[in-house]
């Protein structure tokens, strides 16, 4: 549902034997590799407000020059990592200095 471009990743084993990954980051999804390896698909700080995800969201309702899924599920998927990205940012209180 989801588009992987990619030759690198976080697996699964090294989050598992890496204290320091996994003290700082919290898996909220993995997937498999084509070579059958289980990675980190979407992780979150534990103690900060940060997200990482390692797929593009945006292929399967923006990108037509590449094979990605456009079903209904997954654009909705893409909606709702949006919808969950806007929600996160209102709740910072950052501001800039000044009006632009």
């Amino acid at each position: 549902m989801v588009y992987y471009n990619h030759e690198e990743a976080i697996l699964r084993s090294t989050y598992d034997s890496n204290k320091k990954l996994s003290d700082f980051w919290k898996v909220t999804a993995e997937t498999v590799s084509p070579f059958n390896e289980r990675f980190i698909a979407v992780w979150e700080a534990r103690k900060y407000p940060f997200y990482s995800i390692q797929f593009h969201p945006e292929k399967s309702v923006f990108e037509w020059k590449v094979f990605s899924d456009k079903s209904y599920d997954s654009v909705k998927v893409s909606q709702l990592l949006s919808l969950k990205f806007i929600e996160k940012a209102r709740e910072s209180a950052h501001q800039y200095a000044n009006d632009l």
